[in-house]
């Protein structure tokens, strides 16, 4: 075997560990603390009063149980086409002003009543 197919599959070997390793739930711990560390020495310096203590992880469709959920909810809300929000949420709709909302909490006389025909009696 010549050297460079050594050093490629050395390479190989490596990269998958890496991506093995990405995947390890502690790695994930790790970063996130990192992360955590750098956001808070960040805010610091800014002279905020703010420390972050935790990561939030909501995806759409999850129970908002939260301040921070719901802050990323809204903010899912606000960037999502009408057709993605719909399939988590069958009530939400885009007002003509361009904001997202639940209709369920929305005045009902905005919405026009359908215009069934009803038996003359």
């Amino acid at each position: 075997m010549t050297t460079n197919e050594d050093s490629s599959k050395r390479e190989k070997f490596v990269e998958e560990c890496l991506e093995l390793n990405k995947k390890n739930p502690e790695h994930q711990k790790q970063k996130e603390k990192a992360e955590l560390k750098e956001v808070n020495r960040l805010l610091e310096e800014s002279g905020s009063e703010y420390i972050v203590t935790e990561k939030i992880n909501w995806k759409p469709g999850d129970p908002v149980t939260n301040i921070g959920e719901l802050m990323l909810q809204n903010d899912w809300e606000q960037e999502a086409t009408e057709e993605e929000a719909k399939k988590v949420n069958p009530y939400l709709f885009r007002a003509t002003d361009g904001v997202m909302r639940d209709m369920r909490y929305t005045a009902p006389e905005r919405f026009p009543k359908d215009k069934k025909e009803e038996p003359n009696e």
